[in-house]
């Protein structure tokens, strides 16, 4: 009898896990390309948000479908994180198809696990583990 409630208390477990991981189509909203508008700094013990005028390739991310991010000229992002975090669930992202990286990118990266997204309609809040380096984005496509 313990060890059929042992089993049982096991698969709960495993199925509380799978749920909390989003799934491809949970991630949908993401898809497309998105514009930095501003960026969040500290100016004497008071966080703002700082308006982003140079909108180029390196400050425009595309979300592919398998989770994977671009730069605005379709190449991989630098550095990129391997997990996305949409409302405290996690997204392991694995490309579908092989990813081209930009000329730029330095493959001795030091860079972040997950990222956490806040997602708003067309407005998105990236959040980095670098410092909270945080990121407004604005839908575009």
């Amino acid at each position: 009898m313990k060890t059929g409630i042992w089993i049982l208390m096991g698969l709960i477990l495993l199925g509380c896990k799978r749920d909390k991981e989003l799934t491809p189509e949970e991630i949908m909203p993401l898809v497309g390309k998105w514009e930095m508008t501003a960026y969040e700094t500290t100016v004497n013990g008071v966080k703002q948000w700082v308006a982003v005028t140079d909108i180029g390739i390196y400050n425009t991310v595309i979300f592919r479908k398998d989770g994977v991010l671009l730069y605005g000229n379709g190449k991989g992002m630098c550095c990129a994180p391997s997990t996305l975090i949409i409302g405290g669930r996690p997204f392991k992202i694995k490309p579908k198809t092989p990813v081209d990286f930009d000329e730029l990118c330095n493959r001795n990266c030091v860079s972040c696990e997950s990222v956490e997204l806040e997602i708003n309609q067309d407005e998105m809040i990236w959040t980095s583990c670098t410092a909270g380096y945080r990121a407004r984005y604005k839908r575009v496509q």
